[in-house]
């Protein structure tokens, strides 16, 4: 859980220019709650299936944490995308 921490703060700040704190304060909301979240639901899955249907249900999530840093692309700043 702490890899969709690090690249939400790193990513979704980029995106927004009059809101900034708002971007940044929803990835740390949601990883918080994430973290509290998380042992229950890994809890359930390995008591309710094996360990391989557990990963298998849970690798979406993981997946999404690998695409988000390989897809980002950097915005040009809008005041003077020239002096790049």
């Amino acid at each position: 859980m702490s890899m969709n921490f690090t690249s939400t703060i790193g990513i979704v700040p980029h995106y927004f220019d009059k809101r900034k704190s708002v971007a940044y304060a929803a990835p740390g909301l949601g990883s918080g709650i994430a973290m509290v979240t998380y042992p229950y639901i890994l809890t359930n899955l390995l008591q309710a299936y094996n360990y391989k249907l557990a990963v298998l249900y849970l690798s979406p999530v993981f997946l999404l944490t690998i695409t988000a840093p390989l897809v980002f692309k950097a915005q040009l700043p809008k005041t003077n995308p020239s002096l790049l």
